[in-house]
């Protein structure tokens, strides 16, 4: 066993080979914590080749395994990645897939149901403990497709996500039914997720009228429903000639909307007067 500040390493087989200010190993574990008194290891490379250099304050490690997974404890997520670079200075981690454009990373929060999505490459920082995926493409929740703005995604301690702000959702990603832009979605597991956004609906004409859905979130069944109150004043037309108040819901896995609610006729005669009246 090899220690050094709040890095360990193991290695039982290979032995390691040491020069003045560096050392190598064809096989060992790599583990660091954030602080050294913490109970937990934050990161963890098992099975691995290692080069330290403490002149360049940095480790580069390698799977010997390319498809087995390194791990991250702290935050309860392991990752599908084969390479790793440790700056000791900023006390930082950048890993990769040498092999794939993609890979995945995965929870292990006993409440998250192995929720997944595929990065191009992370950097875990050590203080705080959090991992920065990039070029995330998609991140399927339920029955949905969420697409992070500029593909970023992070996780902090106990695989808490950062709300996805300024993404899309797809859904329900099956039928490509429905699309909500400029949401804010905060996702908490392989079937939950909650949001709101914008969705823009489109009259006979091909009129574009936009509606907030204060409410986006798959139900029991896991199909998304969108929930939404439009106001007088916000002149929403369901068609050219009916304007409409009251509640909106949308189903993932249906094309029409329900409209529960009120609508006005619109007219041209100075003398005719209209109201509202109850649709359901």
């Amino acid at each position: 066993e090899l220690r050094y500040g709040t890095a360990k390493h193991n290695s039982e087989v290979e032995g390691y080979q040491f020069f003045r200010r560096s050392f190598v190993s064809a096989d060992q574990d790599f583990r660091v914590k954030t602080k050294i008194d913490d109970e937990q290891w934050a990161f963890q490379m098992l099975a691995s080749s290692a080069e330290v250099d403490f002149d360049k304050q940095e480790g580069v490690f390698d799977k010997l395994d390319p498809y087995s997974t390194l791990e991250f404890p702290s935050n309860q997520y392991m990752a599908y990645m084969d390479h790793a670079e440790w700056d000791m200075a900023k006390a930082t981690v950048d890993i990769k897939h040498t092999q794939d454009n993609q890979a995945y990373l995965v929870s292990t929060h006993p409440r998250q149901d192995s929720l997944d999505f595929t990065a191009a490459y992370a950097r875990f920082a050590l203080a705080p403990s959090t991992i920065e995926a990039f070029e995330v493409p998609q991140i399927d929740v339920a029955d949905a497709s969420i697409y992070p703005d500029s593909g970023y995604v992070v996780i902090r301690i106990n695989a808490e996500m950062d709300p996805l702000e300024h993404s899309t959702i797809l859904a329900d990603r099956f039928t490509k039914l429905h699309n909500f832009y400029e949401t804010t979605a905060r996702i908490r597991g392989k079937y939950r997720y909650t949001a709101h956004g914008m969705y823009d609906y489109l009259d006979e004409e091909e009129n574009t009228w936009p509606i907030a859905f204060e409410s986006i979130a798959p139900d029991s069944a896991g199909i998304t429903l969108g929930r939404a109150i439009i106001d007088e004043t916000d002149e929403f037309y369901i068609s050219p000639y009916f304007a409409y108040r009251g509640k909106v819901e949308l189903h993932a896995d249906q094309l029409p909307m329900y409209f529960m609610g009120s609508i006005l006729i619109q007219h041209d005669c100075r003398n005719l007067q209209t109201t509202w009246f109850d649709i359901a």
